[in-house]
């Protein structure tokens, strides 16, 4: 590699990756691609290179059956995955991130993983998909600037709706118990507070007079949430009190 200097990058084709820069010019060649983050790099003899991977496994896993031992990992690659959902039979949703590739993954009980809808690698981390109750459908958080809103997709990965929303910020949906609505914590220029929209209509969202609500988790009919303006877990269906002091 006498003509060409190798350097780690990342680029917004994948996650991270070792390109050589030819040293006269010209366009660049990708070596290496990986999901976990490289750092230093070494040349050796006969264009042989050495890199540091600094890898954390941030995957989805079983624990082991006897409660020790290695637990058992769900994805064929090393990836990132991030907050994944349980259905009632047992389906995992969970957004996977691996080398150049990012979406919404479904994990049964028994038989293969499978890949239902895209996402960008920067949407990836927040999009937080979660079930509904009856586990037909999904609500995706979608923070893009040029597209911010929520999305329902059915198994397939089939759209069913897009909910936009004209705020600054968002974070993600919970379901209402029947199934047919969704409530998300959004960002106006009023502030943080809940917002509701019935997906029979998806152009219409409703501000709920609760303000202050930075994220949200719900337990059938009972909601949950985390304010933006103080620590504590409260539970804020019926009259708001805190029952966890410090989060």
């Amino acid at each position: 590699h006498r003509d060409l200097h190798s350097f780690p990058t990342r680029r917004s084709s994948d996650l991270f990756a070792v390109w050589d820069y030819p040293a006269a010019g010209g366009r660049p060649a990708r070596i290496l691609s990986s999901p976990q983050e490289l750092s230093r790099l070494d040349a050796g003899p006969n264009g042989l290179l050495a890199v540091e991977i600094n890898r954390i496994y941030a995957g989805l896993a079983r624990p082991p059956a006897n409660g020790g031992g290695q637990p058992q990992y769900l994805e064929t690659e090393n990836g990132e995955a991030y907050t994944p959902d349980i259905a009632a039979d047992g389906t995992v949703v969970a957004t996977i991130t691996f080398a150049g590739d990012a979406g919404i993954w479904l994990i049964p009980k028994g038989g293969a993983m499978r890949k239902i809808a895209a996402l960008s690698e920067d949407d990836a981390p927040y999009a937080e998909p979660r079930w509904s109750p009856d586990g037909r459908e999904i609500a995706i958080s979608t923070v893009g600037e040029d597209r911010m809103g929520l999305r329902v997709i059915a198994r397939s990965g089939s759209q069913i709706a897009f909910v936009p929303f004209s705020g600054t910020s968002q974070a993600p949906p919970v379901w209402t118990p029947d199934g047919k609505a969704v409530i998300f914590p959004g960002l106006d220029k009023a502030g943080w507070r809940l917002w509701k929209v019935e997906l029979g209509r998806p152009d219409h969202i409703v501000a709920l007079p609760l303000r202050g609500w930075r994220y949200i988790r719900n337990r059938g009919s009972e909601l949950y949430g985390v304010r933006s303006d103080g620590a504590g877990i409260w539970r804020i269906d019926g009259v708001p009190r805190r029952i966890v002091a410090a989060a």
